[in-house]
């Protein structure tokens, strides 16, 4: 491209405290030149104050945030202290600024911010906007878990299906009222989903409610009828938003929830996969993830295929957002139900990625489910042993040990630990019925 078209006058390069910017990078370091992102605008505009030199006409050219970054290793006495956190240049946050710079800047960077804050709305067309946080999350170590090897999904119209659903050996049950009840069944399914719940008789199992997803006519009711039912969790479906979540427990909160019930959010539009670490923290009451796999095939346009390689990287995206906020994750359900080995190697597939179950659309399908998600009496053994070498080591006051050829850490040890926990969860779940 020429000079003239960057807005870089054809003489001589400019030079900022003897470091020069040019038409081709000559003065930065080849990392620089190779791989320079474009500076967000308000990152743009705070390089600008730091530094006068650098005028308007010459800052078209992609000049990365590693620019500034060694303008300061260069000695530029130009760019000051408040500048120095890294922000990646493709967000559009501010740099931190100077306290005596607070209030002369704020016009210029609330300007650039609201020309490039991105809209969290559905159909806003953009992503939801990415928020630092100050501190990473902590993720507590390993206590009993609840098992959720098998969740299945019980229509909400089906009398019949929700007095089956109490004789079931699945860990969960989802009681439906989204996508298996037709519109005009809707509130009949409402009605008897609220008296099954008040009648109980489906401990020991997980029970969660799914209700219609925000923007239907029927959400709000959903959620206002379950505020104050002994439910474990409700499940949202189609969350794209930080609203989307909110405002559910906002409504709960409303309607004389006294203990606000544990959300699970539905991941299953390109929009949610995109938004899932944003999504995971957005309220205390988020408990855990769930993959929509059919309607995110759907809104793909990509194609049931063995193997599920089309949607691979939203799987992984959904457990890696799970696992960050120390949640729950559930794989998506299984169509073909003639299909018992496809079924297995997506069970298989499913925990292998690190999801905790399967949600489920038939009874059939609950034990493979309860198998492939538990942990093998081989596995729970050799964590035993682990624990074991582990505790002598530590009363030895060594922080490594050799066991079985293998090198074992702490973090060897906690995942041990958890699956023994698991395990033991798994068979009181199995003896309490």
């Amino acid at each position: 491209m020429p000079a003239s078209a960057k807005g870089i006058p054809e003489s001589s390069p400019p030079r900022l405290s003897g470091f020069p910017i040019g038409r081709s990078g000559a003065g930065l370091s080849p990392r620089v030149r190779r791989r320079s992102p474009p500076l967000s605008p308000c990152v743009l505009l705070r390089l600008r104050r730091l530094v006068p030199d650098l005028l308007d006409e010459r800052v078209d050219a992609p000049v990365g945030l590693e620019v500034l970054l060694e303008l300061e290793e260069a000695g530029a006495g130009e760019v000051r202290a408040g500048a120095r956190r890294a922000v990646d240049p493709r967000l559009p946050l501010p740099l931190e600024i100077d306290d005596e710079d607070e209030e002369r800047d704020s016009d210029d960077e609330n300007e650039a911010e609201s020309r490039h804050q991105l809209d969290c709305e559905p159909g806003g067309g953009r992503l939801p906007r990415i928020e630092r946080m100050s501190e990473p999350p902590t993720v507590p170590s390993p206590g009993v878990e609840r098992p959720r090897r098998s969740v299945l999904y019980v229509p909400g119209s089906n009398a019949k299906a929700l007095a089956k659903a109490r004789t079931l050996p699945c860990d969960a049950v989802i009681l439906d009222l989204e996508d298996s009840v037709a519109p005009e069944a809707k509130e009949p399914a409402r009605r008897a989903v609220v008296e099954a719940v008040a009648a109980g008789g489906f401990a020991p199992r997980e029970l969660l409610v799914r209700v219609n997803a925000r923007g239907t006519p029927w959400h709000r009711e959903d959620l206002a009828a379950l505020a104050r039912l002994p439910v474990d969790g409700i499940v949202l479906p189609k969350v794209e938003t930080l609203e989307d979540v909110r405002e559910a427990a906002g409504v709960l909160g409303a309607s004389g929830a006294t203990a606000a019930p544990a959300l699970w959010l539905t991941i299953e539009t390109p929009r949610g996969v995109l938004a899932a670490d944003l999504l995971a923290g957005a309220h205390p009451s988020v408990a855990g993830l769930v993959a929509g796999t059919s309607d995110l095939t759907k809104e793909l346009r990509a194609r049931h295929v063995p193997g599920r390689e089309p949607l691979l990287h939203a799987l992984s995206a959904i457990v890696l957002a799970a696992r960050a906020h120390s949640l729950a994750a559930l794989d998506g359900v299984h169509l073909a139900l003639e299909d018992e080995e496809g079924f297995a190697a997506a069970c298989r597939q499913g925990r292998d990625l690190g999801f905790d179950g399967k949600t489920l659309i038939h009874p059939r399908t609950i034990e493979a489910a309860n198998r492939a998600f538990a942990p093998d009496p081989s596995e729970v053994e050799a964590a035993r042993r682990i624990l074991a070498a582990w505790e002598a080591a530590r009363a030895e006051d060594r922080g490594v040990v050799v066991h079985d050829g293998h090198l074992v850490e702490e973090l060897h040890a906690r995942e041990a630990e958890r699956l023994v926990a698991l395990a033991g969860a798994i068979a009181s779940r199995t003896a309490g019925g």
